[in-house]
């Protein structure tokens, strides 16, 4: 209480973060293993790779090893493409302020009608493939001073936030790319609090809250990408490693092949691999494990005893 008399709110920031912790497989929450991990080589090398092309924002049947994808610009014709290799180049430079870290989440914007808070925003410049960081003030002098024909190589990426830190009932904060002045726009506090009673009554009635993605996506021609910056301390650096070693893959394939350095890469890569495994048993030896005898529920299954033993397995076991 302060002098007053009035009550003073503390927000925790790290809430949910804390309730995903108890029930998460690892300090990344947003990652969801398609099955179960196992102390087994092949088991261990699909988990790897599973878990490196979430990092990396690509799909599971793509290789670690393989060229990059380009997306336009915009949807204007002459626009200039940008390619994964400066789209992972943005991730990392937009990384190093770790806003989507730890953050009190207040909405300060509307992207297609959904709220949502901007942690930062950047501007970048492609030309003939490379790309430059410019500054906000460079970017306001060339939206008034240039035609809109020369921005087509202009890149303004946000990072977005759509709810708390680890808070499951909304999309994880994400980067994303040239999205249309339209569609997204700041708004009052009293449009937050009406839109938040909205989304509020949207949510009792069971409304799937990535619904609203589809209008999202149809706004930006460059998919987003997720920040995943998890609060522990090495899962993060894992996290901001394997996307290092991912630019320096693009790197490879956009130049000429040079055997010395796939080698360096592949020696890179085995690195971080005993990083994730030792990371992961870390992860598995200190999270709950599964209670024997616990499986799929319906309406004829018996209502267990609340304080009767809790027995389990540990990681490795073959019942586990």
């Amino acid at each position: 209480n302060n002098n007053t008399g009035k009550q003073s709110l503390q927000i925790d920031k790290l809430y949910h973060e804390k309730i995903c912790a108890a029930y998460s497989c690892s300090p990344v929450h947003a990652f969801t293993p398609k099955s179960r991990w196992n102390a087994d080589v092949k088991s261990t090398l699909s988990a790897w790779r599973e878990f490196y092309s979430f990092c990396c924002g690509m799909e599971n049947d793509r290789q670690i090893y393989s060229e990059g994808l380009s997306w336009p610009v915009s949807s204007l014709e002459g626009s200039s493409d940008l390619t994964e290799l400066n789209r992972v180049a943005i991730v990392l430079k937009m990384r190093e302020a770790r806003k989507a870290r730890l953050y009190v989440y207040s909405p300060s914007h509307l992207f297609c009608d959904i709220l949502c808070m901007v942690l930062q925003t950047r501007y970048f410049r492609t030309n003939l493939g490379f790309l430059s960081e410019i500054s906000d003030q460079d970017y306001e002098r060339m939206c008034s001073t240039e035609r809109a024909s020369s921005l087509n190589n202009i890149i303004v990426a946000r990072e977005i936030a759509f709810g708390g830190v680890s808070d499951p009932q909304f999309r994880e904060a994400s980067i994303w790319f040239n999205i249309r002045s339209e569609n997204i726009v700041p708004c009052t506090r009293q449009q937050a609090r009406k839109n938040n009673i909205r989304s509020r009554h949207k949510l009792r009635m069971k409304w799937d809250p990535t619904s609203g993605e589809v209008g999202m996506a149809r706004s930006c021609t460059i998919p987003p990408f997720d920040s995943n910056q998890p609060v522990d301390n090495a899962a993060f650096d894992l996290i901001t490693d394997i996307l290092g070693h991912r630019y320096r893959v693009l790197e490879y394939f956009s130049s000429e092949p040079d055997e010395m350095v796939h080698q360096l890469l592949v020696e890179e890569e085995g690195q971080l691999q005993q990083r994730f495994e030792s990371q992961r048993r870390f992860w598995m030896t200190w999270s709950w494990p599964k209670k024997l005898g616990s499986n799929d529920f319906d309406a004829e299954t018996v209502i267990p005893s609340v304080f009767g033993a809790y027995n389990f397995v540990t990681y490795g076991d073959q019942r586990y």
